[in-house]
């Protein structure tokens, strides 16, 4: 399109060299060409803003099994949150696989739980989504026990994960059948989200979703956006947290928002009995994000 109005252009240019094109004046000439390519500049900005739809049509059903290699494919880099993902989907569900081995994110994830958003109208709403992991919250007779369940285990950082793993029964699905928010346990749930280490001690997710949660009726037109967050830290009065956000404190405290040592070193995430920056407490509290929009359903080829 764009070659075939430089043409035109080209064409109109030689008339008006010509004098064969009908103008009355020199003074009109120059309007009407002024006019003319405005107007082709104009196409030209428009056809290179359309949207870049996103398509990627799953031949074979997965399953969320946890292991990256089962599901196949590259998985695309979102810079600034530091996620990598990668969505596809066929007739009957849509899938999606996140990678994270950046340790402040791997921290965040596990501390803060994380939130996968659906937007049927296409922009950033945050209304339908599916919160696994959930946030943890801890009362201190449980510190206590896990502190005491660390300190057996801090030389065995598979019995860590195992744990961890086991701990990660229960999904929240937030806006589904008109309803706020339902806690369920995983099995109770036709979503199905996993979450795993691989052997560089990253965070693997998965999740298999039935298409009819996302719309009733999916047309070729039809462009939906999906959300990735993390949960945002608490903070907590500073006079009885000295000034820490929660699953954040020295001495004693929960290490690692109460993961342990999953990346094999003490802490695990970090945290524990060393003192942190406030710049690093101020990093962990901002939420990581990213949004991809013009995600197509109806893409088979």
């Amino acid at each position: 399109m764009n070659v075939e109005i430089l043409n035109r252009l080209n064409n109109l240019e030689k008339l008006f060299a010509m004098k064969k094109f009908p103008v009355p004046n020199l003074h009109l000439n120059f309007k009407v060409k002024s006019l003319i390519i405005n107007l082709a500049l104009a196409l030209l900005a428009g056809c290179g803003s359309e949207k870049k739809t996103i398509c990627s049509w799953q031949e074979k059903p997965l399953v969320a099994s946890g292991m990256e290699n089962d599901w196949g494919g590259a998985l695309q880099f979102d810079s600034k949150s530091k996620f990598w993902y990668k969505l596809s989907n066929d007739d009957q569900n849509l899938y999606i696989m996140l990678k994270m081995d950046d340790e402040a994110l791997k921290r965040k994830v596990l501390m803060n739980g994380l939130k996968v958003f659906i937007d049927t109208t296409n922009h950033k709403k945050e209304k339908l989504g599916i919160h696994f992991p959930v946030k943890r919250t801890v009362s201190s007779e449980a510190r206590t026990g896990f502190r005491e369940r660390q300190g057996r285990e801090r030389g065995d950082s598979q019995q860590m994960k195992d744990r961890l793993l086991q701990e990660l029964q229960v999904i929240e699905l937030i806006g589904f059948n008109n309803r706020e928010s339902d806690m369920l346990m995983i099995g109770e749930s036709k979503i199905k989200p996993v979450i795993t280490f691989d052997s560089n001690n990253g965070i693997i997710y998965q999740l298999v979703m039935p298409l009819g949660y996302v719309c009733k009726v999916i047309s070729p037109k039809k462009l939906v956006s999906f959300g990735f967050m993390t949960g945002e830290i608490e903070r907590q009065n500073s006079s009885s947290q000295g000034g820490r956000p929660e699953g954040m404190r020295g001495g004693g405290g929960m290490r690692g928002g109460g993961f342990g040592n999953y990346g094999g070193r003490e802490g695990g995430a970090g945290y524990g009995r060393q003192e942190r920056s406030s710049g690093e407490m101020s990093q962990m509290a901002e939420p990581a994000k990213f949004w991809v929009k013009n995600y197509c359903l109806m893409c088979k080829k």
